[in-house]
C-alpha cells in the first residue's frame, strides 16, 4: 500500500469518528451507528499495515482515535507502547467529561478491548487510573478480569456503593448524602430516580444544578415521571443556552418536533428577528393535556417495559441514556455505562437480563 493510499484510509476512518460523535450527540437509528462501525472494521486492516505513518502527536480528537485504535490493536509490542503514549496524552487533553478527547478514548479501549490480541491491560489500567476521578466513565469500561488494578476504587468515594443501593434496592439516601463535587454526570442523572421514588429533596438540587450541568439535569426531569420535574423541561424551552438541549429532549418525552421561530419582536411591525427559538405553545398545550405524575413518556405514550426495550434496542447516543438508567432502575441492576459501549453490547446484555432477545434487535444489527 503507497502512503497515499494509507493516507486515504486514514482520513476516511478519522472522517468516520467524527460522524460517530455526531451521532452520539443527538441520538440516532442503531442502523447508522452500525454502518460506521462496519466501515470502520472494513478501514483496519489497511491502516494496520502502515501504523509507521501514525502521528508522533496526534492533536485532534478523529487523530487521537485513529492512532489509539491502531496502535493498541497492533500485534508489535512497540507499536502497543506508542499507543500507550498517545492514551495518556488524549487524558491529559481532555479537560472534562464530554470532551472529544475523551470520547475519543472511550472509544478507542472499548474496540481494543473486543480485540483478541494479547494486549498489556494492567499497564493500561495503571495508566487510566490517576484520571478516572476526574473522568469517571473510564471505571465503565469493560475491563478484562485480569487487570488487577482495583477498579473498584476509581469512583469518587461512596460513590458506587450509594448507586448500588439506588439501583438493586431503590435506597436513595446515601446518593443524597453525597457533596454536589462527589456526583459524576450519571449520578446527577440517577437523582431523577430519587426524584421518582418520592425524595422531594432530589429536585431542588437537580435545580441548583442546572446551570453546571444542564443536558444531565433535563434528562433527569424527563425520567423522574414527576409533574413538576417535566415542567423545568418545559420551562428550559425559553431559556435561549438551554433551548437547543431541552428541545431534544422534549422530542423524546412528548413525540413533538417544535418549530423554531426568531424570537426578537420588530417595534411598530407583527415581523420577528433575532436568534431562533423553539415555539413553547404548542408543547404548553400538550403538557397541560398530558402530563401526570407518576408517568414517564417515550415519545407521547407512557413508557412501557416493551417499548423500553424497543428504544433502546432501535436508538442510540447519548440522548437515549436517561432510558439505559430507567432500564437498570426497573430491573434492579447496575449494568455498563452505554456511553462507552458498543450498540451491540448493549443489545447483548439485555438478551442476557432478559433471557430474550429485545424488540428491535434485529434492526440495531442488520
Amino acid at each position: 500500500m503507497t502512503s497515499v493510499q494509507w493516507t486515504r484510509q486514514h482520513d476516511e476512518m478519522a472522517q468516520s469518528f467524527r460522524q460517530y460523535q455526531r451521532l452520539h450527540a443527538r441520538g440516532c437509528p442503531a442502523t447508522q451507528v452500525v454502518a460506521v462501525e462496519q466501515n470502520w472494521l472494513r478501514l483496519l486492516p489497511g491502516v494496520l499495515g502502515g501504523a509507521e505513518h501514525l502521528p508522533e502527536s496526534p492533536s485532534a480528537a478523529d487523530e487521537m482515535f485513529a492512532a489509539l485504535w491502531v496502535s493498541l490493536c497492533h500485534p508489535s509490542p512497540s507499536v502497543q507502547q506508542q499507543g500507550q503514549n498517545h492514551l495518556k496524552q488524549a487524558l491529559d487533553a481532555a479537560e472534562d467529561t464530554n470532551s472529544p478527547e475523551l470520547f475519543a478514548v472511550s472509544t478507542a479501549l472499548h474496540l481494543a478491548l473486543c480485540s483478541p490480541l494479547a494486549i498489556d491491560w494492567q499497564a493500561i489500567a495503571e495508566l487510566c487510573q490517576p484520571y478516572t476521578i476526574a473522568h469517571p466513565v473510564l471505571a465503565n469500561l469493560a475491563w478484562p478480569e485480569t487487570t488487577t488494578t482495583p477498579i473498584a476504587n476509581w469512583w469518587p468515594e461512596g460513590l458506587e456503593a450509594a448507586l448500588q443501593q439506588l439501583y438493586t434496592q431503590h435506597q436513595a439516601d446515601a446518593l443524597l448524602a453525597l457533596a454536589d463535587d462527589h456526583l459524576t454526570e450519571f449520578a446527577i442523572l440517577s437523582l431523577g430516580l430519587v426524584l421518582q421514588l418520592g425524595h422531594e429533596a432530589a429536585l431542588p438540587r437537580l435545580q441548583s444544578l442546572a446551570d453546571t450541568h444542564t443536558e444531565t439535569v433535563l434528562a433527569a426531569y424527563w425520567i423522574s415521571g414527576r409533574r413538576d420535574a417535566t415542567g423545568q423541561l418545559l420551562e428550559a424551552l425559553r431559556i435561549p443556552h438551554k433551548a437547543k438541549t431541552a428541545a431534544r429532549y422534549w422530542a423524546h418525552y412528548s413525540g413533538q418536533s417544535l418549530e423554531w421561530l426568531p424570537s426578537m419582536g420588530i417595534v411598530g411591525s407583527d415581523q420577528k428577528q433575532g436568534a431562533e427559538q423553539p415555539d413553547a405553545e404548542p408543547a404548553d398545550q400538550w403538557w397541560q393535556q398530558n402530563a401526570a405524575d407518576g408517568a414517564v413518556f417515550w415519545q407521547g405514550k407512557p413508557l412501557t417495559e416493551a417499548s423500553l426495550r424497543q428504544a433502546l434496542g432501535q436508538y442510540w447516543g447519548r440522548p437515549m441514556a436517561p432510558l439505559w438508567a430507567l432500564w437498570q432502575f426497573q430491573q434492579r441492576k447496575r449494568l455498563p455505562d452505554p456511553l462507552t459501549q458498543w450498540h451491540s453490547d448493549r443489545l447483548a446484555t439485555l438478551t442476557q437480563a432478559l433471557g430474550q432477545a429485545p424488540q428491535g434487535a434485529d434492526s440495531a444489527s442488520g
